[in-house]
């Protein structure tokens, strides 16, 4: 759903942001 995508990328982006 949209929420849940919605914090799939935050999460994605602090992944990313603990990986680079």
């Amino acid at each position: 759903n949209l929420s849940s995508q919605g914090l799939v990328a935050c999460s994605v982006s602090v992944l990313l942001s603990y990986y680079f």
